[in-house]
């Protein structure tokens, strides 16, 4: 009987065993897998924090975020429903990872309720305050050079300058992008050679303006030529000149110039002054290029505009008439070549200092060509041809037209023989009677 209990009792311990197997082997198959954890992104700019983001997995009903960083790899919050998260303990300055670990309400369908951490995200980082840059001098031979050094969490750094110790006065300089901590050269050419000057920086980042630099100070012993003679010209006060002038350049010992025929350079030089009289020889249009030298080497180029000469009247006639023989009755033509025309006031022909006026006979009396038709012995004489200018009146030299009878009774030239002719000879013959010739 007590064999047949112990074996009773056996069977009843399989069967339980069975049964907890069975039941747990039915439960464990219906499990669902813990839910995945996304990999986060990590900021690099935020002020307040390093703000951790990520995108929701609909699984998950929350997430503990776990941060790697000098401190080791921690578990900085739990139960986090997301999908961000603001990690205000990172300290400024220092690098940080996150990674998420998925949670599950029921631990039926998750083990323990969370799955295995996801993979890590980008480095994050806090930032800060720019930190307080530096300043120092270089050069200050023909510019003034300075070395700017950045702090920490900087972004760019503005120089700003005064000619007052107080900086009651400040301009900007200019403004580099600089990141943490790097040093770059900065030039100030628009400076005046014996002039104090004093310098300061500031740094500008994501989370503001940070301090400002200590002051430096330094005196240029020379400049670069940074201005542009501004030049100007007109017709000079005397004539066939022109005046050309140009504003000082500060720093400048001497000016090199050119003047120009069109785009050729017709003639060129230096002067130690702001002034050059030029006479073209042709009395035309002229423009002028000019250049301060220093130092520390040349200005920007100034150029003038075109200008004329007021042209001397003896500019305008470019050659002389030549003198001129005809037949009475016959053509003469008288020509002098004119230069510079629209400077001349007005032109005219004189015949033995007589202004001459158009007629049927005679036309061009105001031009650079004298035309005489049916010439006769009365038109013999000298000619020359008159200019007018805003500098004056000249003349060309003089010219002869000589006209010769056409035929032996012609006395008079006028190409017909008639009682003219015989009162043109008996005037002579009647005042030189009884005269011996020799």
């Amino acid at each position: 009987m007590r064999s047949f209990e112990r074996l009773a009792a056996r069977w009843v311990v399989i069967a339980l065993v069975v049964y907890v197997m069975s039941s747990t082997a039915g439960r464990v198959a219906h499990a669902q897998p813990c839910p995945t954890a996304p990999t986060p992104t990590a900021s690099t700019t935020n002020c307040g924090g390093v703000v951790v983001s990520w995108t929701q997995n609909p699984q998950a009903s929350s997430y503990d975020v776990i941060r790697m960083g000098p401190d080791g790899t921690i578990v900085i919050a739990m139960f986090v429903s997301g999908p961000t998260y603001l990690d205000a303990t990172a300290q400024i300055g220092f690098t940080y990872k996150y990674q998420l670990a998925a949670r599950r309400t029921s631990t039926l369908e998750c083990p323990l309720g969370i799955g295995s951490p996801g993979a890590f995200s980008n480095d994050g980082f806090r930032a800060g305050t720019p930190g307080q840059p530096a300043l120092s001098v270089l050069s200050t031979t023909c510019l003034i050079q300075l070395m700017v050094q950045s702090g920490a969490h900087t972004n760019s750094v503005t120089v700003l300058r005064s000619t007052s110790p107080l900086f009651t006065d400040p301009t900007v300089v200019g403004t580099v992008g600089l990141g943490s901590n790097v040093s770059t050269p900065m030039f100030d050419l628009n400076i005046q050679m014996g002039v104090t000057y004093y310098y300061r920086a500031v740094a500008t980042g994501v989370c503001g303006d940070g301090p400002v630099s200590a002051t430096v100070s330094t005196t240029p012993t020379a400049v670069v030529l940074t201005e542009v003679p501004l030049v100007e010209a007109e017709a000079g006060s005397e004539c066939g000149t022109i005046r050309f002038s140009w504003s000082p350049v500060a720093g400048a010992t001497q000016y090199f110039w050119a003047v120009l025929l069109f785009s050729e350079i017709e003639s060129s030089g230096s002067t130690t002054g702001t002034e050059l009289v030029y006479t073209p020889p042709d009395g035309g249009p002229r423009r002028l290029r000019v250049v301060g030298a220093g130092t520390c080497g040349n200005s920007p180029l100034g150029q003038s505009v075109l200008v004329s000469a007021s042209v001397p009247p003896g500019a305008v006639v470019a050659g002389a008439p030549e003198s001129v023989s005809v037949d009475s009755g016959g053509t003469a033509v008288l020509s002098a070549e004119l230069t510079n025309l629209p400077s001349a006031q007005w032109v005219r022909w004189e015949k033995d200092g007589v202004p001459l006026n158009d007629s049927w006979r005679v036309q061009g009396t105001s031009t650079g060509e004298l035309t005489i038709q049916h010439a006769t012995v009365q038109d013999a004489g000298d000619y020359r041809l008159v200019v007018q200018t805003g500098c004056g009146q000249g003349a060309s030299t003089k010219a002869v037209l000589a006209v010769r009878p056409s035929c032996a009774g012609d006395y008079d030239g006028s190409g017909t023989i008639d009682l003219a002719d015989l009162l043109a000879f008996l005037q002579p013959w009647l005042s030189g009677l009884g005269q011996n010739c020799p």
